[in-house]
């Protein structure tokens, strides 16, 4: 499978350090390639030797060359929970996540719609920096496809990006004719009387 990759495993390594910083002390290097659903991708992994240890872990798809995947953990030494107040707001932080959307989802953008984030202004965590979570959905013909999308978690501290995860179907799709909207199931729902 290797042998038909479009992108040579070079290739992903520079698509990942060109989008992303990774940092310098984890020297400890793996590679490999993987097929999944429809897709094949090199996974490539850099950890930090000894302790107190960190990792960063991507995947690059083999033929498109898309970044399908990061993540990055650096351990954090708090002698004792202390939740913190970030330095970015939620909106500076969503800000940098677009910025990020745009340079690598660019073939998706058309179909991508930003979930608001309503449920907690601030995520909290005692145990590391907050953490902004900004999921986008894909939207096909205006119905809403949850399982695709993108999602990128932004350090609230420093700004920079702790995650990133595209999930994206290549299957077609069925047709939208028909669907009823959100409005019209919850209707019909408690017109039903089941409650």
């Amino acid at each position: 499978a290797e042998e038909k990759a479009a992108v040579s495993l070079e290739q992903a390594i520079r698509i990942i350090k060109d989008n992303f910083e990774v940092p310098q002390e984890y020297t400890n290097f793996t590679s490999g390639f993987s097929s999944f659903n429809d897709r094949q991708a090199w996974t490539l992994n850099w950890n930090a030797p000894g302790e107190p240890g960190g990792s960063f872990n991507a995947q690059v798809d083999s033929l498109s060359g898309e970044v399908l995947s990061m993540n990055t953990w650096k351990p954090e030494n708090r002698p004792e929970p202390t939740p913190q107040k970030p330095s970015l707001s939620a909106l500076e932080a969503r800000q940098a996540a677009s910025r990020l959307l745009q340079k690598l989802a660019t073939t998706h953008l058309s179909e991508l719609q930003l979930i608001p984030e309503d449920s907690q202004l601030i995520p909290l965590n005692g145990y590391g920096p907050v953490i902004y979570t900004v999921r986008w959905q894909r939207m096909v013909s205006g119905v809403p496809f949850p399982e695709n999308g993108v999602t990128i978690g932004i350090n609230g501290e420093d700004g920079k990006t702790m995650s990133y995860y595209l999930n994206w179907s290549r299957a077609s799709l069925p047709s939208t004719a028909g669907v009823v909207s959100a409005e019209k199931a919850q209707q019909v729902f408690k017109d039903t009387g089941m409650m």
